[in-house]
């Protein structure tokens, strides 16, 4: 089946990545995109907002959109948490940024919609 159900049907590679490595163990150590097992272990080693260093790292690095492609074809969890964390800062932080929440929630609404079987 398709990852949005209809339309763009996910390669195997693709389908084999959120079925059966969900957590993206397959990235450790990797240089040429993000160590998402790297991320996942310090997003879960403290709470947040303790965690907004690493998910404003990975976030820089997702402005690019062929970055961002490429990761959530990779890791679409790891993406789908990560603008989690950002847009709960966006909303929450000292500084609410509620024009950008609203820019980055359209795009988590975007990739976590069309996950499903």
């Amino acid at each position: 089946s398709a990852i949005d159900g209809q339309s763009f049907r996910a390669s195997d590679e693709e389908a084999d990545r959120v079925w059966n490595d969900p957590n993206c163990d397959r990235t450790k150590g990797s240089l040429d995109s993000i160590d998402w097992s790297d991320v996942r272990a310090s997003v879960l080693q403290f709470p947040y907002p303790q965690t907004m260093p690493t998910v404003s790292s990975v976030i820089k690095r997702l402005q690019k959109s062929v970055e961002l492609d490429r990761e959530a074809t990779l890791c679409p969890f790891g993406v789908i948490a990560v603008l989690f964390f950002f847009i709960k800062f966006l909303i929450e932080g000292a500084k609410p940024q509620l024009p950008a929440a609203t820019i980055y929630f359209s795009l988590l609404d975007s990739f976590a919609s069309g996950m499903h079987p």
